[in-house]
């Protein structure tokens, strides 16, 4: 089962054709890419988060009605929607590949190497991972027209899917994940 959040925030994020944006997930700016969870220097603002998430809260987001005058509405609430999707894992009460070895990482090598690891993903988390992995591919599809390749993409949530309580041993394996 999936959470019901993470399945309307991405359904939100291509309602708004997310997928066209220049630096979806990265807040708008593909030179700039952080890697840490840190939002709000770019397109969207804390305001704009927390206005869309009590929405989403009190069940009232698909009552309300986002405005589209041609003035980049549509790209403002598609970068709302992908730093949502950050901040829904950020806020999980563990990230969703934190039950496996930091060794992990290291160690895959190739898609059946990862289809083989993956395996030890308990659920829900697997599911939830696969579903994220998801977005990114569709995502990295139009990288072309977004510049936001699988690789842009993996150093976005890396720091959301897995946090080595080791602070050093964290900041090694970040290019691994």
């Amino acid at each position: 089962q999936l959470p019901a959040t993470v399945v309307l925030l991405k359904e939100y994020l291509f309602k708004f054709n997310g997928d066209k944006y220049v630096g979806i997930f990265a807040n708008g700016s593909v030179e700039n890419i952080k890697k840490s969870p840190e939002f709000c220097d770019g397109i969207v603002s804390m305001v704009d988060l927390n206005g869309v998430k009590k929405l989403i809260e009190n069940n009232k987001i698909s009552q309300h009605k986002f405005e589209n005058r041609g003035k980049g509405e549509e790209k403002h609430y598609s970068m709302i929607f992908a730093e949502l999707i950050k901040l829904w894992l950020y806020n999980l009460p563990e990230p969703l590949l934190q039950d496996m070895p930091s060794t992990y990482f290291g160690d895959i090598t190739s898609v059946e190497l990862l289809e083989m690891e993956s395996e030890k993903i308990s659920e829900p988390n697997l599911s939830t991972l696969m579903y994220i992995w998801d977005i990114c591919v569709l995502v990295s599809i139009k990288s072309s027209i977004n510049k936001m390749s699988i690789k842009k993409l993996s150093k976005i949530f890396a720091p959301y899917l897995f946090r080595d309580k080791n602070k050093e041993r964290n900041e090694q394996i970040k290019p691994t994940i």
